[in-house]
């Protein structure tokens, strides 16, 4: 027995581009889906602009409004919705999906093995009319994020879970933080399951400024908790070497601006033994440069 797909959508202050994700879903060819939107504290006028596609009854739609605590943590929380033999697929406000996403979606979760616990899709930047990946693949592919990793793969896009995969497992919440990178959930999700990259872009995107992709390394910097937690998963062995020692020193930078003790970081849930030694020396220079670059009072 199969679920439905179910479109989740995490936004603070973005209400006035989920109009045309919106549109985007009214278009559907399949309309057996259901879009959680959990608002992640906003202050603008997202709450009645939800309301506003509410009342035409067209889709079936979830609205969450929570206390603000980044993405992930908008995440979480809408993942306590979902049944284990739904898909979730997660869209961002200012993406649109093509009117045959929810129909190539369906199909892969109907065809899938129950080994495979996450679906990555390639999606189309606007502006460039490009998929955001390199390589692109001309097939589909079965591995793992640590594989990915260690092959140096690049892909932007879409990211789906069965909701099997997602019962135990959830993004890790830390005091005073509000971000922790997306695939630390992949790497979570794939220490038990499988990853399928499919070769078929599903929708577009337009990177907003001010939005998480833009602001890079500063966004880690200023949360360097889920920073050295991504760094531990990658000390995972398909990693290889020159991963593992390249997140080693960026870990013990995180470490550093986080400035926390190992027994503390170990009752967080945070493996600091997993990372190089070797490494210490290089990570404390590159917290230096780091805390000049992105935390002096200017």
């Amino acid at each position: 027995m199969f679920g439905r797909v179910v479109v989740i959508t995490a936004s603070y202050n973005n209400g006035k581009l989920l109009r045309g994700l919106y549109n985007s879903l009214l278009n559907q060819t399949n309309k057996n889906f259901k879009w959680i939107i959990v608002d992640d504290g906003s202050e603008d006028k997202t709450e009645y602009i939800v309301e506003s596609f509410q009342k035409t009854k067209l889709l079936d739609i979830r609205y969450i409004k929570k206390q603000n605590g980044g993405k992930s943590s908008a995440l979480n929380c809408a993942f306590n919705e979902i049944q284990n033999d739904d898909f979730v697929i997660i869209v961002d406000s200012d993406e649109q999906l093509f009117p045959n996403a929810i129909e190539i979606i369906d199909t892969y979760m109907k065809n899938s093995r129950s080994d495979i616990g996450a679906i990555h899709f390639y999606r189309i930047e606007r502006s460039s009319n490009k998929i955001i990946a390199n390589p692109i693949l001309e097939n589909d592919r079965t591995f793992d994020i640590f594989t990915w990793k260690k092959e140096g793969i690049f892909a932007d896009g879409y990211l789906g879970y069965f909701g099997y995969a997602l019962k135990n497992n959830r993004f890790p919440q830390f005091e005073n933080e509000k971000y922790v990178a997306p695939s630390v959930l992949l790497m979570k999700v794939n220490q038990k399951f499988r990853l399928v990259m499919s070769c078929k872009a599903i929708g577009t995107t337009e990177y907003q400024e001010g939005g998480i992709t833009k602001q890079g390394r500063g966004l880690r910097v200023r949360n360097p908790l889920g920073g050295l937690y991504y760094c531990t998963l990658l000390q995972n062995n398909a990693c290889g070497t020159k991963i593992k020692l390249k997140y080693s020193i960026l870990g013990y930078a995180y470490k550093y601006l986080a400035n926390k003790s190992d027994n503390e970081l170990s009752k967080i849930g945070i493996n600091i033994n997993s990372l190089k030694k070797i490494m210490k020396l290089p990570g404390l220079v590159l917290a230096k440069k780091w805390k000049f670059k992105y935390l002096r009072t200017r």
